[in-house]
């Protein structure tokens, strides 16, 4: 099983769990053996296709970091570039250029999506781009070479930002997560994880309602933060048989990559995509190299999940995203490398 082939992370975050207890955390039992298949390119789910214009979409899509859909825009990051595609796969303009100039970035680090507006940071130059969909416009915040905490990502809420710190030198003692004022100067640490070392690229917030959701996509708890900056497991995964369990002796990301490649059994994992609605929680995970969507309705518990495929082993489910209530889009591409989006409704 070659879990490593399909993270879309260059490099890993280390860290240490902290004492949170799961005591109130809800259990997200999967049954794959209940698994429907949802072929991407003939499944009645599927709502409308749209082909992304080849001349920019080839050389853009080799590594998805990132990838929403934003009323009928397609955004992508890859390769430290944002592009963006309306509903017709035809390119758009409007987002930050890359370059030198002042309103230009070096190389997206990473990019995240909230309440309409796209937020792009460039680490090499210390900045973080605000794209807003409504009025169509860009702003520009210059952030300080030194700060007394740096961030991975960020989210926005009431009262500033959470965000992912970046690993400070020593082991065990760099706090996760973190609050950030409106100018984002930091102001303390939120709950008791902390980094061992390394950073990685995956975006891993969410927010619904007064909560922010966080999780780590190597492990199976998906925490959440209140608006008094408390942190709680609010879901645990179960993939029953094919979990697999981090034991003491588990030090960083990378024993847990080992772990499940040299293990026989085809574990499940890789949690992304993380959305939560009144009704729903939706995520995506991976199990012997298949691309999964579950879905679990909070009124009866049920669970629903989705093996991705395609019309042939040539096609790729290269990306996806939930962007409401049973609604979701998925990237794929062929062996010609033609890139497509399918629109869903499950």
């Amino acid at each position: 099983m070659k879990l490593y082939l399909y993270i879309i992370i260059t490099c890993f975050l280390f860290y240490s769990c902290g004492n949170i207890s799961k005591k109130e955390a809800i259990t997200v039992a999967i049954d794959l053996n209940q698994s429907e298949e949802l072929n991407v390119s003939t499944s009645l789910a599927v709502k409308r296709c749209v082909l992304l214009d080849q001349s920019t979409a080839g050389s853009l899509l080799a590594v998805i970091t990132n990838f929403y859909v934003q009323d009928t825009c397609y955004v992508f990051l890859s390769g430290g570039r944002m592009r963006m595609f309306n509903g017709k796969g035809e390119v758009l303009s409007g987002l930050p250029m890359q370059g030198r100039g002042p309103e230009e970035y070096n190389s997206i680090w990473t990019s995240w999506l909230s309440e309409r507006l796209l937020y792009m940071f460039d680490m090499n130059s210390s900045k973080m781009f605000q794209y807003n969909f409504v009025t169509m416009s860009n702003t520009v915040l210059n952030l300080p070479q030194k700060r007394e905490m740096s961030f991975q990502f960020l989210i926005p809420d009431k009262k500033g930002y959470v965000g992912k710190l970046v690993f400070g030198g020593a082991s065990n003692t760099t706090p996760e997560l973190g609050r950030f004022d409106d100018s984002l100067k930091f102001i303390k640490a939120i709950g008791p994880l902390k980094l061992s070392s390394g950073v990685k690229l995956a975006y891993s917030f969410a927010k619904h309602g007064k909560e922010i959701l966080y999780w780590r996509p190597l492990e199976n708890n998906i925490y959440a933060i209140d608006s008094s900056d408390s942190l709680k497991i609010k879901y645990t995964i179960d993939f029953g048989p094919n979990t697999f369990h981090i034991t003491d002796n588990i030090k960083d990301d990378y024993d847990i990559i080992d772990g499940m490649n040299k293990k026989k059994e085809k574990y499940a994992g890789i949690i992304q995509n993380v959305y939560e609605s009144d009704k729903i929680l939706s995520f995506s995970f991976v199990h012997n190299t298949n691309l999964y969507a579950a879905i679990y309705n909070k009124k009866n518990a049920f669970v629903q999940t989705y093996k991705l495929i395609g019309n042939s082993p040539e096609l790729k489910i290269a990306s996806l995203c939930f962007k409401a209530d049973r609604k979701l889009s998925a990237v794929t591409v062929d062996e010609k490398g033609t890139y497509k989006v399918h629109d869903i409704e499950l």
